[in-house]
């Protein structure tokens, strides 16, 4: 399943001190996206900062992942493409991702980033 992540204030536009998350599931094939050189995100990175890389990259059409080790680390990627959708939103793209464990005996979590114009 691919999870859709949209983020916003409580109006649905703009960053506000409160962000919404909507989930939704989507059935995608087994084919997984991967960058050459995947985001690392740490319990103590900035998500404004990586939503701003990870904006960067799409807009530029590169590949895009984010990988997390831990739940503050995946607490903040997952943040981080909420607010990458927003800043994309300006542009007219949709962003979405796709999680994949990267070693099955790990924790260790990549996020592969998509965009579609809307």
């Amino acid at each position: 399943y691919q999870r859709r992540v949209h983020g916003g204030g409580p109006d649905g536009t703009g960053l506000n001190s409160v962000l919404r998350v909507t989930v939704e599931k989507y059935k995608v094939s087994s084919y997984r996206i991967h960058s050459d050189h995947p985001m690392k995100v740490a319990g103590s990175s900035d998500p404004k900062l990586t939503a701003g890389a990870i904006a960067h990259n799409v807009r530029d059409r590169k590949d895009c992942s984010v990988t997390a080790l831990g739940a503050d680390a995946v607490n903040n990627a997952l943040k981080a493409v909420a607010i990458a959708g927003s800043y994309l939103s300006q542009d007219s793209l949709e962003v979405w991702f796709q999680p994949f464990y990267v070693d099955p005996d790990s924790n260790l979590l990549e996020l592969s980033v998509l965009a579609s114009y809307v």
